[in-house]
């Protein structure tokens, strides 16, 4: 899946506090971007995918703004542990420089809601910490009027299937949604493609400054997800392309399902951040729902 590794990058440059203690890190240029991100679950699947990533490097910047390169840093001993776990997973160093991640199921190590998640690097002689309490719940997606899943429409044009397409979901926690095109019978799919058709999951510094100082698009309880084109009237800002690509010409099988991923995460605030990491630091964590929609014709 698309998004771990890159949202932990971007986080490294985005991530402001706020109040006294942005005077005592003005000097630190020590940065600190932690993800822990569990993926929807398939039908048939019987454990959720976990990504953990952890981007630790050097920033340029000053306390005016968001620096406009940072260094990873090579050679650190990366790992999270949370509330109730035996010994912390290690997490191994991955390209570019100063990407540290692992990947793991809900079979192997569940996901702990409510636990306080803590993520740890050694670098340099110097030991960085960012803690993040996970969502208590799980969300609860829910496609428009539909309770009876997955959604069957009868054509891609049918008047149901409507442009953009609305989904909602109890709460307002920051969220991400991507949408996953999985051809043949998604009943028994036990993993979904390495890349989604769709997600508003930001993807570059502007995007992220966004989320950290105005989240209001991602903390919404309703969202308009773009269906063929992402000008459509009404549709929800931030994806990154059309959800719902018309399905080819009727061949075998001749019908499509989409898979439509929810993840909602909490974010850590300054106070949970180890004193020697700079302002521009984070740590995300938070889990998924999934509902399906079934289109039999294009």
């Amino acid at each position: 899946m698309r998004f771990p590794i890159h949202l932990a990058a971007a986080l490294a440059v985005v991530a402001l506090g706020t109040g006294c203690d942005v005077i005592t890190r003005a000097n630190n240029k020590t940065v600190m971007a932690a993800t822990l991100l569990v993926s929807p679950k398939p039908p048939a699947a019987t454990a959720q995918g976990v990504v953990a990533s952890v981007f630790v490097g050097q920033h340029d910047g000053g306390l005016s703004s968001p620096p406009k390169t940072v260094a990873g840093l090579a050679g650190a001993q990366v790992t999270v542990t949370w509330d109730g776990l035996a010994t912390p997973i290690a997490l191994p160093a991955t390209a570019p420089t100063g990407n540290y991640s692992a990947v793991w199921t809900t079979a192997d190590k569940a996901y702990a809601p409510g636990a306080t998640y803590t993520f740890t690097a050694v670098v340099g002689g110097e030991t960085y910490t960012a803690r993040v309490m996970a969502p208590a719940t799980a969300p609860d997606l829910q496609l428009a009027s539909y309770t009876l899943y997955p959604v069957n429409f009868g054509t891609w044009g049918d008047s149901n299937f409507t442009a953009p397409f609305p989904v909602r979901r109890t709460g307002n926690a920051v969220a991400f949604l991507s949408t996953y095109s999985v051809t043949g019978n998604v009943g028994t799919a036990t993993s979904l493609p390495a890349g989604p058709t769709c997600t508003n999951l930001p993807q570059d510094a502007a995007g992220l400054l966004d989320l950290v100082f105005n989240d209001g698009d991602w903390a919404t309880p309703t969202f308009n997800l773009p269906k063929a084109a992402l000008a459509e009237a009404g549709a929800s800002p931030r994806f990154d392309a059309p959800c719902f690509p018309r399905p080819a010409a009727a061949g075998s099988p001749n019908y499509v399902n989409y898979v439509v991923g929810l993840t909602e995460v909490a974010k850590s605030s300054t106070g949970q951040l180890s004193g020697n990491l700079s302002i521009f630091s984070a740590a995300l964590v938070g889990t998924s729902d999934a509902k399906v929609i079934t289109v039999s014709q294009p």
